[in-house]
């Protein structure tokens, strides 16, 4: 018979020993371990200060936004935002105090393009081709000195492929998501 004293014994040499310690395969594969999460890390930091051509497209708009935004309520006057055509930037304001927002872009500012949208009066809906038309092109929208926007939207588009449909809320002056987006819980 197996008394106590027995059974309280380790049984391995290893615990024997005293040794709360880590084996040499342990503190190879810790190593191994800190130096893949490290990788990582830095080739997500090299990105992460990397953007695309359209990411700086769309920063050149939010910049053009929060400019006419300010201007509007520095001057107390209505200030307008639009898109020139020939020189590929926004504009806001007009005549000579007018600002320019350039792209920060390598990329050849040929194949950016920005159209804005405004919403139709509730009488003025339109069918086009069996589909209700709520908006209509607009040259440029509008910012009032309360700190307010025409409710609006912009089509910003890089090359063919990429676009970014945004609807502006007129109170915050930040992108309001579609119903449809809404219930999807995703951007349209």
């Amino acid at each position: 018979m197996i008394d106590r004293a027995q059974r309280s014994q380790p049984r391995s040499g290893r615990r024997a020993r005293g040794g709360a310690g880590f084996t040499l395969l342990e503190v190879l594969l810790a190593i191994a371990l800190i130096a893949v999460a490290g990788s990582l890390f830095l080739v997500s930091l090299e990105t992460l200060g990397r953007s695309s051509p359209a990411d700086e497209f769309e920063g050149a708009f939010w910049r053009a936004m929060a400019q006419g935004r300010e201007r509007a309520l520095a001057s107390r006057r209505t200030v307008e935002l639009r898109w020139d055509e020939e020189a590929r930037v926004f504009v806001v304001g007009s005549g000579e105090s007018a600002a320019v927002i350039r792209i920060e872009s390598k990329e050849t500012t040929e194949r950016f393009a920005a159209r804005f949208t405004e919403e139709v009066a509730a009488n003025d809906f339109i069918l086009v081709r069996g589909e209700l038309v709520t908006r209509r092109a607009t040259p440029a929208v509008r910012f009032f000195p309360d700190g307010t926007c025409q409710s609006f939207g912009v089509e910003l588009a890089f090359g063919e492929n990429s676009r970014r449909r945004l609807i502006i809320d007129p109170w915050t002056g930040a992108e309001t998501l579609s119903g449809d987006a809404a219930e999807k819980g995703g951007h349209r």
